[in-house]
């Protein structure tokens, strides 16, 4: 996520709401994170003064809903079967 000279940032830092694809509201948190370490940095951004950044990202969005973490447990493949299965019946 940080190295010399680098930060990525929103989608690009893999903020974005697993399940859901949604990450408005992340991008714009983790933009807001970088720009207060980019303050900070004072012009001197090697990988240990980004580290606040990642820092604060992993710690803002460690606690990942349950269905996320569930998600990332299923196969992709089983993921594909299912939403097969699930588009086929009609809606009620």
């Amino acid at each position: 996520m940080i190295d010399d000279g680098v930060m990525l940032i929103g989608d690009a830092a893999g903020v974005a709401d697993p399940q859901s694809g949604e990450g408005i509201r992340q991008a714009i948190e983790s933009g807001l994170l970088a720009a207060a370490t980019i303050v900070d940095a004072r012009g001197r951004f090697s990988r240990d003064r980004l580290e606040p950044y990642a820092a604060g990202v992993a710690a803002r969005f460690a606690d990942a809903p349950l269905s996320g973490v569930v998600a990332r447990l299923v196969p992709d493949t089983v993921k594909a079967i299912m939403a097969g299965q699930l588009l086929r019946n009609p809606a009620s």
